[in-house]
Formats: C-alpha cells, structure tokens, sequence
C-alpha cells in the first residue's frame, strides 16, 4: 500500500509521466466525444487533478512494468474514464464495467471510435460480476471503493480476486483523510457526505477495509504512515500542484492511497 502524495513539484512531474504518457492525450480527446453528457464535460476537468494523476500513474506505473502487454484487464467502475482506453491504447484486452446504465450506454456508443479502441463496456455491480471465475490477468478500480460502506467495499474486492487468475494482480486507489482533519468534506450540493461517499480515515481503513481477504498483510508501516500524516501536509500537496483547465473545489482535505491484491508471476 502507498500514500499517493507529492509536494515536490519535480518530483510530482517524474511521478505522473506515465500519466502524461498514457491518460493525459485520452483526456483531451474527451472535447471530441459527441452528444449531451454532462458528466463527460465534468470528468475532463476532474481528471486533470493531481490527486487523480497519482492515482492513474500508481496504475500504469505497475502496467508499464509487466512483462507482457497484451492482458485480459477489467477496470470497475470505469464510469465516463477514458481509463480503459489508455489502457487498450497500450495493447491490453480491456472490459469495463459500472452500474450506471446511461454512462455505459453513452461510452458504448461513442467511447471507442473517439479514443481509437476496442474497448467492452457492461453495465455490470463489482460486487456481483457476470464473468467466470479466473477471467482476467488484472483488474483495476479507480477511487471506487470510498463509495461504499466498509461491508460493500469487501464483497467487492472478493468478487474482484474471484475473477482475477492465479498468479493475476488488482490494482486498486481510494480517498483518504488524515486523522487530525477539521473540515468536513462537502458534496456538490454543499451538504456534508454521507459515509458511503467519505474518504477512508484511519480507524475505518483498519477496521474495514483492511479486513478484507489479501490486505491483512499491508497493516504495519503503511498505517504508520497513515497515522502520520497531516491535514497541512494535504492541503499544501493541492496548492503545490494546479493546472489549466482544471475543476476545483476548495478546502480539499484528502488524498488517495494505492494498494494492490496479488501479484503477478
């Protein structure tokens, strides 16, 4: 498990080159895709944050580094990402899955011929997949699980090591909030989240989430590293870090944390 922080500017470029290498040319394609979804003009600025160009590059970072590019990949919770595209773009064999009908409906129309792919959408629950048991190589899922209740979170990463392959590896990224935190965290309707739209804290990322088959493992020095980090620390990484054309909301107090289950022999 790793916290998904930089404040160095240098750093945080040669950190994010995988980004700007694979995700950053399918996000400004994203202009190009035809029709009225609103959450596709909204995803082409959030997916220029720097929270979420850690994310990605946590991701392809472990991508680029397989001996073998031409893998069976299921990313969950694809919603209206060109994620899965970057990825086929790299010669993967890439199915998506989100339970949102319309966006995979829209993505299923329009997303392959705007980003060049031969992408499969499905309109499918991580939690209760359709697919055999040890279908793919790797499996992702992108700030997914802080949308879940802790209970949620585990079945879907059981159901997510059933149709992974021996030997294959899911790479996952959720939110994260430090302990010391003093603001609440605010949706988009200006009213404090719910739980199962909050970032993991401390006490519910070790209580819950690293409960779950195959994350025992990864308590020890990484929730030290957790318990460490402060609510300063986050909010300098987002003023270090802006970019053109970017969507912001203030006062963010988060950041993610990635991990991964398996590993790839």
């Amino acid at each position: 498990m790793k916290l998904l922080i930089q404040n160095d500017p240098a750093r945080f470029h040669e950190e994010t080159a995988s980004y700007r290498k694979h995700m950053l040319p399918m996000v400004k394609l994203m202009s190009d895709m035809p029709g009225d979804q609103p959450q596709v003009r909204l995803y082409s600025r959030y997916l220029l944050w720097c929270i979420r160009r850690l994310e990605y590059s946590y991701v392809l970072d472990r991508l680029e580094r397989l001996p073998d590019a031409h893998l069976r990949v299921l990313d969950v919770g694809c919603g209206v990402t060109p994620f899965p595209n970057a990825m086929a773009r790299m010669g993967s064999d890439v199915t998506a899955v989100d339970p949102f009908r319309e966006e995979i409906e829209f993505m299923r129309r329009h997303a392959n011929d705007t980003f060049d792919t031969n992408v499969r959408y499905h309109c499918e629950d991580g939690r209760n997949l359709s697919f055999p048991d040890a279908t793919f190589d790797i499996v992702t899922c992108i700030s997914v699980l802080e949308h879940m209740s802790g209970s949620e979170a585990r079945e879907c990463l059981t159901e997510l090591r059933r149709v992974l392959r021996p030997g294959g590896v899911a790479l996952f990224t959720t939110d994260f909030i430090p302990q010391d935190s003093t603001h609440p965290i605010h949706g988009t309707d200006g009213g404090v989240r719910s739980k199962r739209e909050t970032p993991y804290q401390l006490h519910t990322l070790r209580n819950e989430l690293m409960t779950a088959p195959g994350l025992a493992h990864a308590k020890g020095t990484f929730l030290k590293e957790c318990e460490s980090l402060t609510e300063e620390e986050v909010r300098a990484f987002w003023r270090a870090h802006r970019f053109e054309g970017c969507l912001y909301e203030q006062d963010r107090d988060y950041i993610a944390i990635g991990f991964e289950i398996g590993g790839y022999r």
